[in-house]
């Protein structure tokens, strides 16, 4: 299952119930401009990709990805924000294709 997140926001909140079961349940981002701000309220993702040439990812709180899952940055700017972060793999691919990764001061597990 592929959730497609074209917009500038995406926010969990405390009380919504996020469960995804395995690594396969991935949220794609995939805005081409500006910055996508992304709350998770301590929910744990299956699996992330950033995937807008010119957009910005940014998490607001900690954000964390399966232990078995992967955060992927495939095109445009993955941007820790200074957050915490963990994820059973972090990759940066794409043939041809601007993408960055920025950690700043937060940790990666």
């Amino acid at each position: 299952m592929t959730l497609t997140v074209t917009g500038n926001t995406f926010k969990l909140v405390a009380g919504m119930t996020y469960t995804p079961s395995s690594a396969n349940r991935l949220v794609s981002f995939t805005s081409t401009s500006g910055t996508t701000l992304i709350t998770s309220a301590g929910k744990t993702f299956g699996s992330i990709t950033c995937n807008g040439a010119g957009g910005t990812f940014q998490p607001q709180d900690t954000l964390a990805v399966s232990s078995v899952g992967t955060l992927t940055v495939t095109a445009g700017t993955f941007d820790a924000n200074n957050q915490n972060m963990s994820t059973g793999i972090l990759s940066s691919t794409g043939a041809g294709v601007a993408r960055a990764i920025t950690l700043g001061s937060g940790t990666l597990t």
